[in-house]
């Protein structure tokens, strides 16, 4: 075997390693867990905030999700996603945070 043509399989081994990895990652179910229906409610609250961009509202809902939390109607886990989103707000970039929250739901949705 010449060189070019162990370069050539070379290349189709990785590529076929790069469409296995690829459809493993998009069939694994990657993505936001099932939400509860007060931590559904609550993405919803949180789109439409990041939606008109309202700090206060935000700041009110940062609040909210430690009552939530506390009371025990949401877990650990479900504050930490709403965390991770709050981050991007406050960072300025609300149109993702708004389109994580979108995400959210949609994953719920289609469990």
């Amino acid at each position: 075997m010449n060189e070019n043509t162990h370069c050539h399989h070379l290349r189709i081994w990785k590529n076929a390693l790069f469409v296995l990895s690829l459809a493993l990652i998009v069939t694994s179910g990657c993505g936001y867990p099932e939400v509860s229906p007060q931590s559904y409610g609550l993405t919803k609250a949180l789109y439409a905030i990041c939606n008109r961009a309202d700090e206060r509202r935000l700041a009110e809902f940062e609040q909210r999700l430690s009552q939530e939390l506390e009371a025990g109607r949401i877990s650990d886990s479900e504050v930490a996603m709403f965390e991770s989103i709050i981050q991007m707000a406050e960072g300025g970039d609300w149109k993702s945070a708004m389109q994580e929250c979108r995400q959210v739901m949609v994953d719920h949705v289609d469990r």
